[in-house]
């Protein structure tokens, strides 16, 4: 499954230049191991496509519903990500 989302200028800029390895995201797609995420960067105050797309492959996911103390954040996943994404 490939999933077309948008990214913040602050959030995406760490993912092209690979700072960033991770999305934290509400599990509203049904998010899976082996999954593409197709980011697309996003400005909020232009409400503009910039035209830089990053491309990923979740690896895991974990929700922080797991944690053995009471859940925070019902309802959203962290998802490692991949660059080796292949045919994408």
């Amino acid at each position: 499954m490939e999933h077309h989302l948008k990214s913040w200028p602050c959030f995406f800029e760490a993912l092209w230049n690979g700072d960033k390895n991770f999305e934290v995201r509400v599990n509203d797609r049904d998010y899976k191991v082996g999954d593409i995420l197709k980011l697309e960067e996003w400005d909020p105050k232009t409400e503009k496509y910039s035209g830089r797309v990053v491309i990923r492959r979740i690896t895991y996911m974990t929700t922080l519903e797991e944690l053995p103390t009471k859940p925070l954040l019902k309802g959203y996943v962290i998802m490692s990500l991949a660059k080796d994404i292949d045919g994408a």
